[in-house]
């Protein structure tokens, strides 16, 4: 594969599925939306000295149950999802 190949893969639109995340940063955590392996996505929150008891995936798990809940929802009511931003 050139090098040419491998920048427009790189640059072509995001197929990846637009998820919440929450992923280390800094000397905490950030929660993401729409990040992942070639995009940087919206960093909406940074946790700084979360409780012993925090449990990063299970917090994703609930936030993301919670929007395919309301994408659901929205389309039963409207035929289309509503509001909302793709990430960059």
């Amino acid at each position: 594969m050139s090098n040419e190949e491998r920048w427009g893969k790189l640059l072509e639109p995001c197929k990846c599925e637009a998820r919440y995340t929450i992923e280390p940063h800094g000397e905490g955590y950030a929660l993401y939306y729409g990040r992942c392996g070639h995009r940087h996505g919206y960093n909406l929150v940074n946790m700084v000295e979360p409780a012993f008891n925090f449990e990063p995936k299970h917090i994703e798990k609930m936030i993301n149950l919670g929007q395919e809940v309301y994408e659901h929802v929205s389309k039963m009511y409207t035929g289309k999802p509503l509001g909302g931003h793709e990430a960059e």
